[in-house]
């Protein structure tokens, strides 16, 4: 399932989706490279694709950017935003993948009803919402690989500051949402291979000597969402939520499950159509651009992260 990245999460009811830019010299295969050398990923393009490596963290201070770029062009407008600033990227790839932090906090956060900050004192005004989106009936659409259909914001200010990153809202959109959709034809691809099927096979004995005998672990969110749908909410179904949801972290960290379901969806990458390679190397490359740009706009904020192809 694909899963939209929105930098202000407040707002996951507004549907986004992409433009093609021209993406200059930068993203052009230089005179004299083979086919195969101009479709072989990047870098920067394989962590783009497998948000590992080091876009997380690029990612992020894009999006704090973003947020930045927002609040002043709402002021602009006459309008209050409240900015959300995300944490710092730590840790590894599998140790963010697991986050042990918030499993010993909220579980699986199967009963954590909390709402979205709210953006601004006025976020539910429709004067509001057309200053942060533009015109509804401005909105563009793009079909993405796995053929369905994004809309996206083309006015307003979320519209003009991703514009201001990115040259334009549509790459930003692309460079967003195509690398989710392949990155999910990866997973689909791997689900089966035998060594993912080792590394879930320790981690079956590991839940099992934690006392938690679960074929899997949308076995235990399905056991513990249905006992919610049965008893309700109680402290002692939270705590035994945290308890299976800390222990199926801990397991899959002591016999990796998650380091080696990234190897896999890395080097099954450059199984991809060549097109859809080159495509993604010049995702990549705008990606690395928007970043460069981002920084000095969100200072010290920002810890670089240096793109390696470019």
């Amino acid at each position: 399932m694909l899963t939209i990245r929105h930098s202000m999460s407040r707002m996951l009811s507004v549907a986004v989706g992409l433009l093609v830019l021209v993406c200059g010299s930068s993203c052009t295969p230089q005179a004299g490279t083979t086919g195969r050398q101009e479709s072989a990923l990047g870098a920067d393009a394989l962590d783009l694709l497998t948000n590992s490596g080091g876009h997380p963290a690029r990612r992020r201070v894009l999006e704090l950017a973003e947020e930045k770029l927002v609040e002043r062009c709402m002021a602009a407008r006459g309008q209050v935003y409240w900015p959300v600033t995300s944490p710092p990227v730590t840790g590894s790839d599998e140790e963010r993948a697991v986050d042990l932090p918030r499993r010993r906090a909220k579980g699986f956060g199967l009963s954590d009803g909390s709402r979205p900050p709210r953006a601004g004192p006025n976020d539910r005004q429709p004067v509001f919402q057309l200053a942060l989106f533009g015109d509804a009936r401005r909105y563009a659409q793009l079909e993405l690989p796995n053929g369905s259909v994004l809309s996206y914001p083309t006015s307003g200010c979320v519209a003009e500051s991703r514009g201001a990153l990115y040259g334009d809202a549509r790459w930003w959109a692309r460079v967003d949402a195509i690398p989710q959709v392949l990155n999910n034809t990866l997973r689909e691809q791997i689900r089966d291979a035998p060594e993912l099927a080792r590394a879930r096979s320790r981690w079956l004995s590991c839940m099992a000597a934690s006392g938690y005998p679960y074929p899997d672990p949308d076995a235990a969110v399905d056991d513990l969402s249905r006992a919610y749908r049965q008893n309700g909410d109680s402290a002692s179904l939270r705590r035994r939520e945290i308890a299976v949801a800390t222990a199926d972290g801990e397991c899959a960290l002591r016999v990796h499950v998650p380091s080696t379901e990234l190897a896999l969806r890395r080097d099954r990458a450059e199984s991809l159509p060549a097109t859809r390679r080159r495509e993604l190397n010049d995702l990549g490359a705008a990606h690395c651009a928007a970043y460069r740009k981002a920084q000095p706009v969100v200072g010290e904020i920002a810890h670089a992260q240096p793109c390696l192809s470019s």
